[in-house]
């Protein structure tokens, strides 16, 4: 759901066809509460006292022996694309709260940058969790839910400011040598 609204706001907005204003405002809503929804199964330490309030909840770690997925989310932390999204779920969305505001600059909402950070994050849990774990069909599922750009065997994005002109040095005719590179080999 979080690409499929994600792709209804960005399509609305490239096409310059505005949502009927309460078509808009119900997908920014599925939107922000999915954000947050992930920010919580990727990134939430689900620690004893959360675990107490919440029993049915989900964490990513949950999938994976005891510290592995700390291990992982440790070398990929959340971005600052995301930082403050929960907050801004619960004030702006979940929650009728007195802290709304009434600005349309801060009411926006970049949902490919949000869209992409969660979808990277996914991929790191995806590339470390046992098969076996997940539901049959779940992997099929997310990769053909997510931008394309998280299939390529290499997923890199570079900031505008960066200068960065070409990333590939030759073209790759020959698929069958490639391979899902795992985030950590990004880093080194």
């Amino acid at each position: 759901m979080l690409y499929a609204a994600a792709d209804v706001l960005r399509r609305a907005g490239q096409e310059g066809a505005e949502l009927p204003w309460v078509l808009r405002m119900a997908t920014i809503e599925s939107f922000a509460m999915h954000t947050r929804v992930l920010i919580e199964f990727l990134w939430t330490d689900p620690n004893e006292n959360r675990r107490k309030r919440h029993p049915d909840d989900a964490f990513a770690e949950d999938f994976m022996p005891p510290g592995e997925w700390q291990k992982v989310r440790d070398v990929v932390p959340m971005e600052a694309t995301l930082e403050g999204i929960q907050r801004r779920a619960g004030t702006e969305i979940a929650h009728l709260t007195y802290k709304r505001t009434a600005d349309p600059e801060e009411r926006q909402w970049q949902f490919d940058r949000i869209a992409g950070a969660i979808g990277r994050a996914l991929r790191s849990f995806l590339e470390n969790v046992d098969p076996a774990n997940l539901a049959e069909g779940f992997e099929n599922s997310l990769r053909g839910t997510w931008p394309e750009y998280l299939n390529y065997p290499v997923a890199v994005s570079f900031p505008p400011s960066s200068g960065a002109k070409a990333v590939a040095t030759a073209p790759l005719v020959d698929m069958s040598v490639t391979r899902p590179a795992k985030s950590e080999e990004f880093l080194k």
